[in-house]
């Protein structure tokens, strides 16, 4: 079977089971929102953030090394063994720290809190080891379902909680459940063979790549965590709830695409990364499928994003709005960003990729220092939505020049910018009729079908043709 056949069977398996996963976890989102408050979610979220950044050498034997070493000797006992010992290790350092804190006077509960977050988070390392094995070979059959069934276990035990009025502990009681059935499925259902010697030239190398990619790591989790951070300590929990909610409603179109378009595609840029020509052929149509995917979500909750947050999560969070219309660019470009990333990571070194999450975190820094100025903390997300754009533009820069990997931009994008701006202008002419959100919504679905089958017959056969698909009945 070929990589494109691979790719394919793994994207149905997985997209199956994720999109049902992410369906019945939106709704849990919902339902969590109706009974939580603003201020249950900032809390939850600034502590995410924090032990995010403090895990960080954790997760130094990561999937990526993985993915790039899986040749060597002894990859998978050796990568498992040092994600262990680095797991009580941390886990032994995060107590003391923690009874520190509580010497210090920080409150009961959220030293609890703390403990219980960063033990299921810290628990869950050497199962994800086993899981980017199984992942490499494009097998995703059985970490789909383990991660469906996970994700429903902990979203009907955080929603439970919720309505029995456990607050922020809901969120905990959630991830906690969803860690403990992962761990349970993976270790018994994937009967990966861990055993085998720890071989020290192999450890050096995984090591050294987990090194390199320290400083991007750090970037990336400071790109993702820095607003909320910024907001936790410079506003209050409130508004970083508003934020960490109007942030998940702008990344479900990226949270969505990510398991075919991300996980898939680095197991084969993996197996093609000593072919340019290979790898700039797959980033195109990485990119193609992307950006026709995210730019009509992104005019959509542009145009309709106040209205479809009441919708979805009530009055109180009405300012949420606001949130996902300054995020919009964001919506727009960054899974394009993570596309070029991927590709990027896998043939080369971190070095751009720390690069890229650096203009990321200025953006959101800048935008930080001009809401303080004003006293306006919407500028957070204004700043974090414009520096996509900087990104993107040094990310296709450095592909081009110190890569010579190419990409038909105007293939990428013409059309679909075109049909943008159509789109746009006809909501402006016809406001006064475009007034409800599924109007909207019905109006940028009709339009990209419309596209997509009249003026892109050609490239999505094309498409097609390399999965070994046949669309001759749909496309004509």
């Amino acid at each position: 079977m070929s990589i494109g056949n691979k790719a394919l069977t793994a994207g149905i398996w997985l997209g199956s089971f994720s999109y049902a996963k992410q369906a019945f976890s939106f709704i849990a989102q919902i339902v969590l929102a109706r009974f939580l408050m603003p201020e249950d979610f900032g809390q939850y979220a600034l502590m995410s953030s924090v032990l995010e950044l403090l895990l960080i050498l954790v997760n130094i034997a990561s999937a990526d090394g993985i993915v790039k070493f899986q040749t060597e000797d002894d990859i998978l006992p050796t990568a498992w063994k040092i994600t262990v010992y680095l797991v009580f290790g941390v886990l032994a350092l995060a107590t003391i720290g923690l009874f520190v804190a509580l010497a210090a006077g920080v409150s009961d509960q959220v030293v609890a809190l703390l403990f219980i977050l960063t033990l299921s988070r810290l628990m869950r390392l050497p199962a994800s080891v086993q899981e980017v094995w199984v992942e490499k070979d494009l097998k995703y059959r059985l970490v789909s379902a383990t991660i469906f069934a996970s994700t429903i276990v902990g979203a009907s035990a955080g929603v439970i909680a919720a309505i029995s009025d456990f607050g922020v502990w809901s969120l905990i009681i959630k991830e906690l459940f969803e860690s403990a059935t992962f761990i349970i499925l993976m270790q018994n259902l994937s009967k990966v063979d861990r055993r085998g010697r720890f071989n020290s030239v192999t450890a050096r190398k995984l090591l050294r790549y987990g090194y390199e990619l320290i400083g991007s790591r750090l970037m990336d989790v400071l790109s993702a965590r820095l607003p909320v951070i910024l907001l936790g300590f410079g506003w209050s929990l409130q508004v970083t709830g508003y934020f960490e909610r109007g942030y998940y409603l702008s990344d479900v179109q990226n949270t969505a695409i990510s398991p075919i378009a991300n996980r898939v595609i680095r197991s084969v840029y993996g197996k093609i990364q000593f072919s340019i020509d290979k790898v700039s052929e797959a980033l195109y149509w990485h990119l193609f499928v992307t950006l026709r995917w995210s730019l009509p979500v992104a005019l959509f909750l542009f145009i309709s994003g106040n209205e479809f947050v009441v919708l979805l999560f009530g009055e109180q969070w009405h300012v949420v709005g606001d949130i996902v219309v300054a995020l919009s660019l964001w919506i727009a470009f960054h899974s394009s960003c993570v596309a070029m990333e991927v590709c990027i990571k896998t043939v080369d070194t971190p070095f751009a990729m720390t690069i890229s999450k650096t203009i990321g975190v200025f953006g959101v820094t800048v935008g930080f220092a001009i809401g303080i100025m004003y006293d306006q903390w919407l500028y957070v997300a204004v700043g974090y939505s414009v520096s996509v754009l900087l990104r993107a533009l040094y990310l296709v820069y450095y592909l081009k020049r110190k890569l010579e990997i190419t990409v038909d931009w105007f293939g990428c994008l013409s059309k679909p910018l075109v049909t943008i701006v159509l789109l746009f202008s006809a909501q402006v002419y016809f406001s006064d009729v475009l007034t409800q959100w599924w109007l909207v919504g019905l109006l940028i679905v009709s339009a990209w079908i419309l596209m997509l089958l009249v003026f892109e017959r050609r490239p999505l056969r094309e498409l097609a043709a390399r999965l070994g698909v046949n669309v001759n009945p749909i496309l004509g």
